[in-house]
């Protein structure tokens, strides 16, 4: 008996490219460098993607910087 079905979406149902949906929406190249590096350079969103820690724990931990 099948019991769960995982999707990969990011990239593989879905496109995510963040750095270029900011360039459609005309963001700051500072602001959208200072996303970017913060939010999808951080270790918290490595775990995250992987399934390590929950989406509270990433946002608790990347907002302290």
């Amino acid at each position: 008996m099948i019991r769960n079905i995982i999707f990969d979406l990011g990239n593989v149902l879905l496109s995510f490219k963040p750095s270029e949906y900011f360039d459609k929406k005309k963001y700051p190249a500072t602001i959208k460098a200072t996303i970017l590096a913060d939010i999808f350079g951080s270790q918290e969103w490595l775990m995250l993607d992987n399934g390590e820690i929950t989406t509270r724990e990433a946002i608790n931990g990347i907002s302290k910087r």
